[in-house]
């Protein structure tokens, strides 16, 4: 990719003061790659035709999850300043540096001491506000959660599934632990991570690398003789073929000394990060969801969630996270935390609502940057 110009004085102050000078993260996979349309998902609200109270009712300033939240994407967007990289609302392009640019203008609002309605007026004059265009019944909200998985070290008569660390020389017949159940491994592979809880008492953090061949297994495939229908001057005849069956692939993962970790890899913060599809909404924004069902989740404490009844729910969050089912306008899949509260928590959260994406006014963003390097 192209470099782009080197950011301006003002982006070494601004991120040293969140201590965010350390190397770019690495990202496995490659999400910005794809070209990213959004003017057919989402559509821009009239500033005039709105007042922001009556979306954005809940004051999260003072909330320390949510502004690590931010933090979050402010890393994110730094890791990839040297790239000319393009996010997408509506007709507007926005590179890496105007999304950073415009995380810190909100970071900056936010820690403004003064009442919430004088912060709403301010990210009206400042922030363009942007709607999905989902179906009529409205986006569809679904939480996702690290599961606590049982394991062990050698086979037993408990534990007799086998789980793989991810290496360059995969073997079917040399595991690195023993779990439960087939569906204990089934759902590593689709919440994307897991604690792995050892019977000698140690507690590990696993994230998803994907699946892969086992070379022996590929070593030891044989053609299987099929009868196949073929059809010669205008007869048809009966033949058989050697038919290579498709290769078996297993689940993989790796050892991280860090909290589950989303596509950016940053850490996922509960109840903040959220999966969307890149094609709608640019990875690392900011967004605000707004559920109009009743809803048993009311919210997070200290990282973990409520279970109190409560008429629906709303959140500003951060888009942390892409997911193979995550599709369309409007599709959010909360992060919920880790083990059993956080799996009721993935039911609790799932309803259906409305989805705002929050991006600077590209008017602002001049503003602040001259205004930063002065």
């Amino acid at each position: 990719m192209a470099p782009i110009k080197k950011a301006r004085g003002f982006i070494c102050s601004a991120l040293a003061a969140y201590c965010l000078l350390s190397a770019p993260l690495f990202a496995e996979e490659n999400f910005l790659d794809k070209t990213q349309n959004s003017s057919a998902y989402i559509e821009k609200i009239n500033p005039d035709e709105i007042d922001l109270s009556k979306i954005f009712s809940v004051d999260l300033r003072r909330d320390e999850n949510f502004l690590k939240a931010i933090d979050s994407s402010i890393q994110f967007y730094t890791s990839i300043l040297g790239t000319d990289e393009q996010f997408t609302y509506g007709n507007e392009q926005y590179t890496p540096l105007q999304m950073l640019q415009s995380l810190i203008m909100f970071r900056k609002m936010v820690a403004k001491d003064r009442p919430y309605d004088e912060f709403l007026v301010e990210l009206k004059e400042y922030f363009d506000v942007y709607s999905t265009r989902a179906s009529s019944n409205g986006s569809k909200f679904t939480g996702y959660y690290t599961p606590e998985i049982q394991a062990s070290q050698v086979k037993t008569k408990t534990f007799k599934y086998p789980l793989y660390l991810t290496k360059a020389r995969l073997k079917s017949s040399k595991p690195d632990f023993y779990v439960q159940t087939r569906n204990d491994i089934r759902t590593m592979e689709m919440e994307g991570a897991a604690i792995l809880a050892l019977n000698d008492g140690q507690m590990l953090n696993l994230q998803y690398a994907g699946r892969k061949r086992a070379i022996d297994e590929l070593a030891s495939q044989k053609a299987k003789i099929v009868k196949k229908i073929v059809k010669k001057d205008g007869k048809k005849k009966a033949v058989l073929v050697k038919v290579r069956q498709a290769p078996k692939t297993k689940a993989v993962f790796y050892i991280t000394d860090t909290k589950p970790l989303g596509s950016l890899s940053t850490e996922l913060v509960p109840g903040y990060s959220a999966a969307m599809d890149m094609n709608v909404t640019p990875v690392g924004s900011l967004i605000y969801v707004k559920s109009k069902e009743t809803s048993d989740y009311s919210g997070f404490v200290d990282g973990n969630a409520k279970e109190e009844k409560k008429s629906g729910f709303e959140s500003f969050m951060l888009v942390h996270d892409i997911g193979g089912a995550i599709k369309g306008a409007g599709r959010v899949d909360i992060y919920c935390g880790e083990g059993r509260s956080a799996q009721s928590c993935t039911y609790n959260v799932s309803s259906k609502g409305f989805v705002y994406l929050l991006v600077a006014k590209k008017e602002a963003l001049k503003d602040f940057s001259s205004q930063e390097v002065k």
